[in-house]
């Protein structure tokens, strides 16, 4: 039989084994209606904890959508050659309203080659960080926010940083921690897809 994960998680076995210690000590120092009280509480913390450690923030639509926008337009306007398969799993009602979008050719922005290296991802994040802007952030928020992968997310940062879009700072605070924001040629791509996707789709 399978045990309930509460009983397995590393977080609520310390309070559990912390509870039974106490109760085995204090058997004869406290009354049997006092044991029953701290055995009530320390499961509610226990419980309490357990919940929170599995707690997970609802996922915003916005940036899964836009992501699918993207990746619609790069492969439907041949930026990406080659890739239409990858189509294939778009969700039918949001390919129809992709279609109805008033969009001007990529190509006529004059960077494809530039959009082709930073790919899908980097311009979630380029985007994702001018809307956050002035706000640096760091790697948890955009996997947090964005719903990618943390190894897409590396990958795609280090690619940003070398291409000079996004630049890296440290905090006093937390010196092991990079954080990250657009530079102006970040921000000025990002305001360039303005002109290809309408506004109030962003």
């Amino acid at each position: 039989m399978k045990t309930p994960t509460f009983f397995t998680h590393k977080a609520t076995l310390p309070i559990l084994y912390g509870i039974l210690l106490f109760e085995i000590v204090t058997t004869y120092l406290i009354d049997l209606r006092t044991q029953t009280m701290i055995l009530i509480v320390g499961s509610v913390i226990g419980v309490g904890i357990h919940l929170g450690y599995n707690y997970q923030k609802p996922k915003d639509e916005r940036w899964t959508k836009l992501r699918e926008l993207l990746r619609w337009i790069l492969v439907s306007q041949q930026i990406l050659p080659g890739l239409e398969d990858d189509l294939l799993d778009l969700d039918p009602e949001l390919e129809k309203e992709f279609q109805e979008l008033s969009l001007i050719p990529f190509v006529e922005l004059g960077y494809v080659e530039d959009v082709r290296e930073i790919g899908v991802d980097g311009l979630l994040i380029l985007i994702y960080l001018m809307y956050r802007s002035p706000e640096y952030c760091n790697i948890k928020r955009l996997e947090t926010d964005l719903y990618i992968p943390r190894v897409t997310i590396y990958r795609s940062v280090n690619r940003l940083v070398d291409l000079q879009l996004i630049i890296t700072k440290q905090s006093v605070s937390r010196p092991n921690v990079s954080f990250y924001t657009n530079t102006e040629t970040g921000e000025s791509i990002v305001l360039d897809l303005y002109q290809l996707i309408q506004k109030n789709h962003l």
